[in-house]
């Protein structure tokens, strides 16, 4: 049977994690598939009485392992790699022929990544995130920005308007799916091929530049990454909710790790 598999983490958020767990278990996929997942407990308190679907588990690491080793820390708690493996934020409200069309599409061997039409609420497009390779000169200048707090954030604030400005065009045609160097991190699905053949989600920095870092991956083993017009996946990552509290990340937190991802990708993917 084959298996989809979502791995996500928790962060003082249980009742936004299991609201979205619920919302993946109540869409439709094609006969003889199932649903599974994994959750990270980063933040040391999740609510182990909250029962969970059959197929899912809670990884507790004991610390907070940031976004993507915190995903490996969930994955690794299954034995074998599912048919699709999916990098989720919790933020995301899934339209419902989305998993349909990912278990249905017919992809070339070398696509180990697919991405949704990922949106924001205003309905600016986030994929595809990197249409081309960055430059070592672009990796250099955001590692020199952050190295400094303040500058960090001023380029934060200019990051998040040019994303809400942006929206990548369709071209006439194009609609089914679309290649591109990097997806948005916030959901991706990673193909059975992309373990089996050598990748990994063991990133060496806490958060940022994960896209770079799985595109390296992908392209390491000679493969691509394939975006799907259409099928779309709204983040709602501007929707504030009551029932949660607002968790704040500290300025200097988001520069050192910014920077410690920058050099990480550098050093790893460019020397």
């Amino acid at each position: 049977m084959p298996e989809l598999r979502f791995l996500c983490v928790h962060y003082h958020n249980p009742k936004r994690v299991i609201k979205f767990v619920r919302h993946i278990m109540g869409l439709p996929l094609p006969g003889g598939w199932s649903i599974q997942g994994a959750i990270c407990d980063n933040s040391g308190d999740w609510p182990d009485w909250v029962p969970l679907p059959t197929g899912w588990r809670v990884a507790h690491p004991g610390r907070n392992l940031g976004y993507l080793p915190g995903c490996a820390a969930a994955n690794a708690l299954f034995d074998d790699p599912a048919e699709w493996t999916g990098i989720v934020n919790t933020d995301l409200n899934f339209e419902s022929s989305f998993l349909m069309r990912l278990a249905r599409t017919k992809f070339d061997e070398d696509i180990m990544a697919v991405g949704p039409d990922l949106r924001l609420c205003n309905g600016r497009r986030q994929n595809p995130v990197f249409a081309r390779r960055p430059l070592r000169s672009q990796l250099e200048f955001h590692r020199y920005i952050s190295a400094d707090t303040r500058r960090t954030e001023l380029m934060a604030r200019f990051d998040a308007l040019r994303y809400r400005l942006r929206n990548p065009k369709i071209r006439p045609g194009d609609v089914t799916q679309r290649e591109t160097y990097a997806l948005h991190r916030a959901a991706l699905f990673l193909s059975r091929r992309y373990f089996e053949w050598g990748g990994s989600l063991n990133y060496g920095s806490f958060m940022y530049g994960e896209e770079v870092f799985l595109a390296e991956e992908i392209r390491q083993q000679e493969g691509r990454c394939a975006w799907l017009p259409g099928s779309v996946v709204w983040h709602e990552m501007d929707k504030e909710t009551e029932e949660e509290p607002k968790v704040q990340k500290k300025a200097t937190d988001r520069a050192r790790w910014q920077h410690d991802s920058m050099s990480f990708l550098l050093d790893r993917y460019y020397s």
